[in-house]
């Protein structure tokens, strides 16, 4: 048999033949060409493809136009400078100089020129650019092309292969004819508000520390510690206000001083006054430095509020929480009075050491209370104190040490109200309940009482604690992601429940904790006892217990009686079921019927409202129902009710059986029941 090849294959086989004799070739050529950086619209040259790494810092731009000064961006410490001419403007804009920057250095050529064409170099006006290293460039502009594709031009002491004639982008004579004010700062101070160290106001001076706080001080007056997010508001403000309009400067006029901001890298901005704005007796007249003045706001000028005796009235810069510091950046806190005492972190954790004669004892303390504590030590709020005379020696004093390796020195006086002194400020009033400052392992001390997951709840029970006290016994289980209502008998079943409350009330014993520890209980049974069912651990009893007495005082099984907060103990005083007591009943109602002063009057729906059996209104009725649905219950009681029901509505549902409600003023119950709401109002 005798095989055939295909023409087409043998043209394929030669092909491919090729193309791999070729890569193998190519591949071992050591002289390459070199890239051209190009625009990505054409196959155009760079203008001034050096422009392309490097930034404007350190160079000087020079827009000549045809006729006129030339318009000079020239670097300084604080950035760029608008000059026209001779005569400086002011600063730049830092945007405007990044704007110019990237328009020279993405310029390209629109084409190639022939060299016997009259381009008229020089009537456009001209570029040139000095980079910092020394070099210079100069872009000459001409007429504009006829095919309006752009500028005549060339390009002087540019890179190899951009020397001839070309026609430019348009951009470029754009930028030429630009007036010398588009390129000028408006805002009164070029900086950033990271940029500032410090604020000098006269004898005002308020400064950023190591540790990121602000303080201000007034003349030789104390150093008080300020709040940090008013300092940077008002600086803000400040830095972002706008110089409108800009004036020409007065010859003769210095101004008076007003305000210098210092820089981290050693530069300054200094604003002086000169006077109410011409025409705006608002805004005040501002020099900042050489150039042109402008207004500002007059609110602007007005002196910073530092804590001192000379200080602007208003409210105070003063930093309102007692610790300033945020928890995560505090690593150690000293105690030397009353005892001494160190409290610092450590392996992740917190141990208090304190001296035992010649030895030092250790105690691990727990994480989340240090937390607390200090929470509520930076949460507690002070004032300037009325008084500021201190002379005694202090109660409390405690050194906290940062991150940052800065210390704060917190000294205080017991009393109504406790008056400390941070550092050596001024001396400063507590406002509201006072922290407790002074700590021991006491203070630390686990103090969760019960370990309770809300997802291992299965059933919870709320029992009287005394039989002939007032808690309705109430108790409900979960099942299969459902609560159901267990006790007590109620017509609407598992919807009376108000999950509301009933994930509330099991979030606050999941995270119960003890204010203060007590010796033992109130006397007498307790005011109510709550059973929580839960899964069954290894670790744990299935069963918590919780028993409630006067003055929120609890015992929790497997704990000794504690004190609560007023919240918790709230919460645990809470009932489970829904405190509207006839809103369901009515929305779900086919009819109802409603006995007053032994009239009965047999009502139906009509679209909104009420009405008889017989289709006439019945307004008084329809308002009394109306108003009824809204009522709402503070509670649930135990017993037949405070009286005789002065009225009863059966209520008919869509579906399931008839129900009676009957009440009098301020209470509610269901017929039969032996428990009843307390009602909001005081009415019928």
């Amino acid at each position: 048999m005798k095989l055939s090849v295909e023409r087409t294959t043998w043209v394929l086989l030669a092909v491919a033949a090729a193309v791999v004799t070729w890569a193998h070739v190519d591949a071992q050529r050591t002289e390459r060409p070199s890239a051209t950086l190009v625009s990505s619209r054409s196959a155009a040259w760079r203008v001034l493809p050096e422009l392309a790494g490097l930034a404007p810092t350190g160079s000087t731009v020079e827009l000549w136009p045809a006729a006129g000064d030339p318009v000079v961006l020239r670097p300084g410490p604080a950035g760029h400078q608008v000059w026209r001419g001779q005569q400086i403007l002011g600063p730049a804009d830092p945007e405007a100089v990044d704007g110019i920057w990237d328009s020279l250095r993405m310029a390209t050529t629109v084409r190639a020129v022939d060299d016997t064409v009259d381009v008229g170099l020089g009537d456009g006006g001209r570029i040139v650019v000095t980079l910092a290293g020394g070099q210079i460039r100069t872009v000459m502009l001409g007429r504009p092309a006829p095919d309006d594709a752009g500028r005549y031009g060339a390009i002087e002491g540019g890179a190899q292969g951009t020397e001839g004639l070309w026609v430019l982008e348009q951009e470029l004579h754009v930028l030429v004819e630009q007036a010398p004010e588009a390129w000028l700062a408006r805002r009164a101070v070029v900086a950033q508000a990271a940029d500032v160290a410090a604020v000098r106001e006269g004898s005002r001076v308020v400064a950023r520390g190591i540790d990121g706080l602000w303080r201000g001080q007034v003349g030789s007056g104390p150093q008080a510690l300020l709040d940090g997010m008013a300092v940077q508001t008002r600086l803000d403000r400040l830095l972002s206000a706008r110089l409108e309009p800009l004036v020409d400067p007065r010859d003769g006029d210095e101004g008076q001083p007003w305000i210098t901001l210092e820089g981290f890298d050693g530069v300054d901005w200094i604003l002086r006054r000169h006077g109410p704005c011409p025409g705006r007796p608002t805004r005040v007249l501002v020099s900042r430095g050489p150039g042109r003045w402008g207004c500002l706001d007059g609110a602007l000028v007005e002196p910073w509020p530092v804590p001192g005796e000379e200080a602007a009235a208003g409210p105070s810069l003063l930093d309102p929480h007692l610790a300033p510091h945020q928890y995560p950046r505090v690593l150690q806190i000293l105690q030397t009075v009353p005892e001494d005492r160190r409290l610092s972190r450590h392996g992740g954790g917190w141990r208090i050491e304190q001296p035992q004669g010649e030895r030092t004892a250790i105690y691990d303390v727990d994480e989340s209370e240090v937390f607390r504590w200090y929470q509520a030590l930076r949460d507690a709020e002070v004032s300037l104190a009325a008084d500021p005379a201190w002379t005694d020696p202090p109660d409390v004093a405690l050194t906290l040490s940062t991150d940052s390796t800065a210390t704060l020195r917190l000294r205080c006086l017991d009393g109504t109200p406790l008056r400390c002194r941070r550092d050596d400020g001024p001396v400063l009033e507590v406002r509201g309940r006072a922290p407790t400052l002074a700590f021991d392992a006491d203070t630390f001390a686990q103090r969760r009482l019960a370990a309770l997951a809300t997802e291992d709840v299965r059933a919870i029970e709320i029992l009287p604690g005394d039989e002939a006290g007032p808690v309705v016994r109430q108790s409900a289980h979960f099942d299969l992601g459902v609560w159901r209502l267990d006790a007590p008998a109620h017509p609407h079943k598992d919807a009376a429940l108000d999950e509301q409350r009933l994930s509330g009330l099991l979030g606050t014993l999941a995270a119960l904790r003890a204010k203060a520890w007590t010796e033992a209980p109130p006397p007498g049974p307790p005011l109510r006892t709550l059973r929580v069912e839960r899964v069954p651990r290894r670790d744990q009893d299935p069963v918590l217990v919780v028993e409630l007495y006067e003055g929120c005082v609890v015992s929790v099984s497997g704990h000794r009686p504690a004190l609560l907060d007023e919240g918790p103990c709230t919460a645990l005083s809470q009932d489970l079921l829904v405190d509207h007591p006839l809103w369901r009943a009515v929305d779900l109602a086919r009819s109802l019927e409603l006995t007053q002063d032994g009239v009965t009057t047999r009502l139906r729906r009509s679209d909104e409202t009420w009405v008889r059996d017989d289709g006439t209104p019945a307004p008084e009725a329809a308002r009394w129902v109306a108003e009824s649905r809204e009522r709402t219950a503070s509670g649930i009681e135990a017993g037949g009710g405070p009286g005789v029901p002065a009225w009863s509505l059966r209520v008919l549902p869509e579906r399931g059986t008839a129900s009676t409600f009957e009440g009098g003023p301020g209470w509610v119950r269901i017929e039969g029941q032996r428990w009843w709401y307390v009602l909001d109002g005081v009415d019928g």
